[in-house]
């Protein structure tokens, strides 16, 4: 999650910005393979955000354009360059505007 850092204890403030990670979408031990939707890896604080519909059709998206970003980059999805996927989610309107590309 973007923001400060917390402990799994406590909860987040109403209104405090949250994001996952392109790691959540990496299963540990697996190369060649993302994961999407209720699937990803997170706490079960931020397991509540991420399993309503619109936030899964996102990361679904996330997932998608990190895939054939991999493709074109003749790479694991692993190894794509994080600033090209971070940007082209940005255009695609899936990060919000506060969070940079």
């Amino acid at each position: 999650m973007v923001g400060p850092r917390r402990n799994a204890k406590e909860s987040w403030p109403s209104g405090e910005l949250g994001n996952c990670g392109y790691r959540a979408l990496l299963p540990a031990g697996f190369d060649g393979l993302l994961v999407a939707g209720k699937a990803i890896g997170g706490t079960h604080l931020s397991a509540s955000a991420y399993r309503v519909q619109p936030i899964v059709a996102s990361i679904g998206q996330a997932a998608g354009t990190a895939a054939a970003l991999a493709a074109l980059q003749r790479c694991p999805p692993r190894d794509v360059d994080r600033r090209a996927l971070r940007r082209s989610v940005k255009e695609q309107g899936l990060l919000p505007a506060e969070v940079e590309a």
